[in-house]
């Protein structure tokens, strides 16, 4: 879970940015004149979240962030990982038998084992 606590003039900004990281808020609060806002968001979704929330918030808008829960990855993340994988997969093989053909018979023979 993801707790925001913004001024309440960047709330927009603030949600708006939270539902395009694949976030579901949960709730809406007030706290001390601010706003606080609780969400769930993907951990894959939060990287870079910290510079986005300053930015958007002129440097006035705190996070803090918990582990939930696992979840499923929706289809179109899962397979797009999956190809990104096999494809450094079929270049780091690539990449092995380059070497490989570089050296002598007798150290490729050395580091086949």
């Amino acid at each position: 879970a993801d707790v925001v606590l913004t001024p309440e003039e960047n709330m927009g900004d603030i949600v708006g940015d939270l539902n395009r990281r694949r976030g579901q808020v949960s709730d809406m609060s007030d706290r001390a004149g601010s706003k606080v806002v609780k969400a769930t968001v993907p951990l894959s979704e939060m990287f870079g979240y910290v510079t986005a929330l300053r930015t958007m918030s002129s440097d006035r808008a705190t996070s803090t962030m918990e582990f939930s829960h696992y979840a499923e990855t929706p289809s179109n993340i899962s397979e797009e990982v999956i190809a990104n994988a096999k494809r450094l997969i079929k270049m780091s093989t690539k990449k092995k038998k380059y070497r490989l053909r570089g050296r002598s018979s007798e150290t490729a023979k050395a580091h086949r084992g």
